[in-house]
């Protein structure tokens, strides 16, 4: 028989710790959805806890909520909400802190792991509420890209190979490759559509100049290759196939199709669009993976 085994519970004392410098909070709703029941308030989460122990300390606080959420949350005490594709390319919990009226350094963020580097690159500190219904700070900071290392994202997100890219740039295609393959490494992915996703949906590049160049009229897609789109913008084919519940071969072809209609150059291309056009949700984008002891990445393990 399996025991399973509670968090420890969390005192007023380590809520305040986390919301000593705090005068805003920006709360993302699948941390509110966290596990986590403390015995010594029974019916509250510990997510839940620190939105009342913000509340009563008149903290300003906003609920950042997914496009696509339901049933809602009940929204009536949060005096700002944002939706997750309604920032038009500004990071989602930078716009709530706009909203507050509060600096990003001064709104803690509570989040998940998942939405972490959305959060980091927002520019808040930030709390992880984690599965087992506790809460950590995270040591880990998102990493910034470098000048030259935005202008790549920038070009491969407006479908430039890597030879145009290297002529735009004036540099050498040999050079675009080098830096290409150490953001992917230093980011935890081997595939151009998850870095691409990762830094458009993180807010390690500025994406208004680059929605300044699309149609104000974004392509509309069928259902199937909005899905597929979305679960290829995080999962390799397999894994979106499987979550899907379709063979590669079809994603494959409809992600061709998308493609196609999204006037991309590419898959990475289209993904990029996905995001730019705000067809597929930031929250679709990889997380960072970190390399471990071992050699192997997160979720390889």
């Amino acid at each position: 028989m399996t025991t399973s085994v509670a968090a420890p519970a969390t005192s007023t004392r380590d809520l305040d710790r986390h919301l000593r410098r705090a005068r805003g909070l920006v709360v993302t709703t699948a941390a509110l959805t966290t596990p986590g029941r403390s015995p010594a308030t029974e019916a509250h989460s510990v997510t839940e806890r620190l939105v009342l122990r913000a509340l009563s300390a008149r903290i300003a606080c906003a609920l950042i909520v997914p496009t696509d959420a339901h049933p809602l949350p009940d929204l009536t005490r949060w005096p700002v909400v944002v939706r997750d594709q309604s920032t038009h390319g500004v990071n989602a919990f930078r716009a709530a802190a706009t909203l507050l009226s509060l600096p990003e350094r001064d709104c803690l963020a509570l989040c998940t792991d998942p939405q972490l580097p959305l959060a980091q690159a927002g520019g808040c500190p930030t709390v992880v509420a984690t599965k087992d219904g506790a809460l950590h700070e995270p040591g880990q900071s998102v990493p910034r890209l470098t000048e030259r290392e935005r202008q790549i994202v920038a070009h491969f997100a407006t479908g430039h190979t890597a030879a145009s890219a290297a002529h735009s740039m004036g540099i050498a295609v040999s050079t675009i490759a080098t830096l290409a393959s150490r953001l992917h490494h230093r980011l935890g992915f081997n595939d151009r559509g998850h870095t691409l996703a990762h830094c458009l949906a993180g807010g390690l590049v500025d994406t208004a100049p680059l929605r300044a160049t699309l149609p104000e009229q974004p392509p509309v897609l069928p259902e199937i290759q909005v899905r597929l789109l979305t679960l290829a913008t995080g999962h390799n084919l397999t894994k979106a196939a499987s979550l899907a519940g379709v063979p590669v071969k079809t994603v494959k072809t409809v992600l061709a199709d998308a493609t196609r209609n999204l006037s991309a150059h590419n898959r990475a291309h289209a993904i990029a669009l996905g995001l730019l056009y705000e067809i597929v949700p930031a929250s679709a984008a990889p997380a960072r993976r970190l390399r471990g002891a071992d050699g192997t990445w997160d979720g390889e393990r």
